[in-house]
């Protein structure tokens, strides 16, 4: 399905090599298909929407690696609060394990998917509040 030739799965970023999973992209090309094939029936380029998830897929590890020398942490409370309020949505436990599985996911991936999708949103919040535009640059 994926081919290293297509999307490479190893980069180098500011000196650092930056590694991607290929199950984690198979799994995001599997979902974003699924997603686009529910709400616009076959009316897509799947081609051309894999390249998008990709990149953004790229674009996410090239956030979380940068991140790393800026001391975002994640607690295990902000991953349990998360996880209940998604499972809270959910009459019962059958239909909440029901849902995940359908979406590809076990308890534990769940937790793992929010841990970095926590991590996401921290690292931007960091990056943008220390971005800086002078005066000059909005001038030109």
């Amino acid at each position: 399905l994926i081919t290293n030739l297509l999307f490479p799965l190893s980069y180098q970023y500011n000196g650092q090599k930056l590694t991607i999973d290929d199950k984690k992209i198979e799994k995001a090309f599997n979902l974003g298909i699924a997603n686009f094939t529910e709400e616009y029936g076959d009316s897509f380029n799947e081609d051309e929407l894999k390249i998008l998830i990709f990149h953004n897929i790229l674009g996410q590890e090239v956030l979380l690696n940068s991140t790393d020398g800026n001391k975002v942490t994640i607690s295990g409370k902000e991953v349990e609060e998360q996880f209940a309020e998604i499972e809270g949505q959910f009459p019962d436990e059958d239909s909440f394990e029901e849902a995940i599985k359908a979406q590809g996911f076990t308890r534990e991936s769940l937790k793992a998917e929010l841990k970095e999708k926590i991590k996401l949103e921290k690292a931007k919040s960091l990056i943008e509040s220390q971005a800086k535009v002078s005066e000059e640059s909005i001038k030109r």
